[in-house]
């Protein structure tokens, strides 16, 4: 009499665990980096929220230039926004990330928490910042692997460490 065992070889059982093993290395990269894109994305409406009421602020009282410290104050006053721990500008802070203004009207959007924190920000420049470039959205890396972010973001506009979305 011949028994005829059914089941896997040991070889055939590596061979799944090792290909499955491949697949999560892959597939968790591509997690991290799409649950980087949407943290990306809080941050920039985030620095666009505080981008449009200076916008509004700034067209309200028919000012051109940055905004005085009192109108400063009371945008942040507005938007629940506290002062900043230097005392040189005003914060928001969103889940990942700390909006400020800084004493040009510039908003930027900085992460605070988490592996990215230290490799890239969020510049918006509103229409009345003090300066020739306004209007202007931007990902600042700050090191190698944020450009890299940056570029993979669609900002792929890049000069030194600002990168832009091309026109």
């Amino acid at each position: 009499m011949h028994i005829h065992q059914k089941g896997f070889t040991l070889a055939e059982v590596m061979a799944v665990v090792i290909i499955v093993a491949i697949l999560a290395v892959l597939a968790s990269g591509y997690y991290r980096r799409s649950v980087e894109q949407s943290r990306f994305a809080e941050g920039l409406a985030s620095a666009h929220m505080v981008a449009e009421a200076l916008n509004q602020a700034y067209l309200q009282d028919q000012l051109d230039g940055i905004a005085s410290p009192a109108k400063q104050r009371e945008i942040a006053q507005l938007l629940t926004l506290r002062p900043c721990a230097n005392g040189s500008a005003y914060c928001y802070a969103s889940k990942f990330f700390d909006v400020k203004i800084d004493k040009d009207g510039i908003v930027a959007a900085i992460r605070n928490s988490g592996n990215n924190k230290e490799i890239y920000y969020i510049e918006v420049q509103p229409h009345y910042a003090a300066n020739s470039v306004r209007d202007r959205v931007a990902c600042i890396a700050l090191e190698t692997q944020g450009q890299d972010f940056c570029e993979s973001m669609g900002y792929t506009s890049c000069t030194d460490n600002v990168c832009t979305k091309p026109l």
